[in-house]
C-alpha cells in the first residue's frame, strides 16, 4: 500500500514539474506579448527546433520589441 502511494506521489510530482515544459510556458509567453504561437514558431507546437528567427531572438532576449527586425 505504501509503495503504491509513493509511486502515485512521484508521478504527480513529475507531472507537475514537467508540465510547464510541455507547452504552458509558450502559451503564457504569447499572452504576455499579445502574439500568437506562430509569431515565434514555424508550427504551433513547442520545441527549440521549431523556432523561427523571431522565436530564436525572443529566446535569447526575452523582449519581443527587441526582436521586431529578426528575419
Amino acid at each position: 500500500m505504501k509503495k503504491t502511494v509513493l509511486v502515485t506521489l512521484a508521478v504527480v510530482a513529475a507531472t507537475w514539474i514537467l508540465l510547464p515544459s510541455l507547452g504552458l510556458t509558450t502559451v503564457d509567453m504569447g499572452k504576455k506579448e499579445g502574439k500568437p504561437c506562430t509569431a515565434c514558431h514555424v508550427k504551433p507546437i513547442k520545441g527549440d527546433e521549431n523556432l523561427n528567427a523571431v522565436g530564436k531572438c525572443y529566446k535569447e532576449k526575452k523582449d519581443m520589441a527587441a526582436c521586431k527586425d529578426a528575419k
